[in-house]
């Protein structure tokens, strides 16, 4: 099917302003100040397939994860989907972030056959756990972050599973307030799912989804023209998060080689340090939407954030993670709890590394050889240690 450049144009910007559309309901009907002032929440529009479609101005870390979660509900409940079924989760292990952030997802059918999932992500400001708020630097294990919800129908064929949420609810604190967010997250993805319907009546699936198609071709050209024009090597990059586990400092190597080859790029995390008791860890959907975030701000900044450059990216960047650290399919237990993000991955890593190079520093300065020894030295003195490579 060949389609002019203006309908593919129309098309794409149209899916947009429905997440555009998403984010003005959140904003105008959620109950917390954490939503409806400060704005944590994102929406995105994805594709039967579990790829992103559209995103608007949303947060990076919110969003880009997202298409995880997307995958891990289909996975689970992807044969009984049907129409009016609404799903409602938040775990780490399955493309979340923290316990505070619940996704809303959506599936949205066309005579009979799923064609888009409208979501939305929010920080909800208590979700239980060990203290007002649920985020606590004191935390050891997820558990004490609060509840977690694996992919569910809250909404089952139209009908609401109320137990399922009276549960859940009767464990947050100001329940009242959290039942007002979701009624929020779930408005904004009935108004997608209205919006899709008039966009699909008008133009039809078969050219909606023709006109996706060649902007995530589209995109993936362009983004590996960025990744081409860059020089080939590996290129290194290492940091160390600082963590205090019972008052005593213990410095986490967080190193990347970052490997560019033609027009592909990827980013390998091998030896990070292994997951510990505190709030730090990191999950693959978390770590890799982290590498998204560097690469997109430096390679191609001008580009909106939809699927033009999400899904070009995932055709051509790669990453590699060898860790218990960064291995979201262990099941948490004492000691290997999911923080709130990932190690910040410094933006200079692609553009100022060079094949063979290590940043440098002073003997003082923990994340400098001469500081690596000397924090080798504190941890064989001081066992167990919690920073062995795999």
């Amino acid at each position: 099917m060949a389609l002019d450049p203006i309908t593919i144009e129309v098309i794409t910007q149209g899916l947009i302003s429905i997440v555009r559309e998403m984010r003005a309901t959140v904003m105008r009907t959620a109950k917390s100040v954490a939503i409806y002032e400060a704005k944590d929440f994102s929406c995105g529009l994805f594709a039967a397939d579990s790829q992103v479609v559209a995103q608007s101005n949303d947060i990076g870390s919110h969003v880009v994860p997202m298409p995880w979660s997307v995958r891990a509900a289909m996975a689970k409940l992807g044969d009984g989907l049907e129409p009016g079924d609404v799903l409602l989760m938040n775990d780490p292990y399955a493309g979340g972030t923290h316990l505070n952030d619940v996704t809303v997802i959506v599936p949205v059918f066309r005579d009979g056959r799923l064609v888009f999932f409208p979501a939305v992500r929010a920080h909800w400001p208590d979700v239980g756990g060990m203290v007002p708020g649920s985020m606590s630097g004191k935390a050891t294990e997820i558990y004490q972050e609060g509840v977690r919800i694996p992919p569910l129908k809250v909404i089952q064929a139209g009908r609401l599973n109320a137990p399922v949420l009276e549960l859940m609810l009767a464990n947050m604190r100001v329940p009242e307030e959290r039942q007002g967010d979701f009624d929020a997250m779930l408005a904004a993805c009935r108004v997608a799912e209205a919006r899709i319907q008039e966009m699909l009546a008008r133009y039809g699936l078969g050219v909606v989804e023709e006109a996706v198609r060649i902007d995530l071709d589209r995109s993936e050209a362009r983004m590996r023209a960025a990744i081409a024009a860059l020089p080939d090597g590996t290129y290194h990059y290492e940091d160390y998060l600082e963590t205090f586990p019972g008052g005593r400092f213990e410095p986490l190597l967080v190193p990347l080689a970052l490997t560019v080859a033609g027009d592909r790029m990827v980013a390998d995390f091998t030896g990070a340090a292994r997951q510990v008791p505190v709030p730090v860890n990191s999950t693959l959907a978390v770590t890799a939407g982290s590498v998204f975030i560097a690469v997109k701000s430096i390679l191609d900044p001008a580009l909106p954030l939809n699927q033009a450059s999400r899904a070009g990216w995932r055709r051509c960047v790669g990453y590699v993670r060898r860790t218990a650290r960064s291995t979201p399919r262990r099941r948490p237990g004492r000691g290997h709890r999911c923080g709130a993000r990932a190690p910040p991955l410094p933006p200079r890593t692609a553009r100022r590394g060079r094949p063979g190079g290590r940043r440098r520093g002073g003997r003082g300065n923990p994340r400098s050889r001469a500081g690596r020894r000397s924090a080798d030295r504190a941890q064989r003195r001081d066992p167990p240690g919690m920073m062995a490579p795999s």
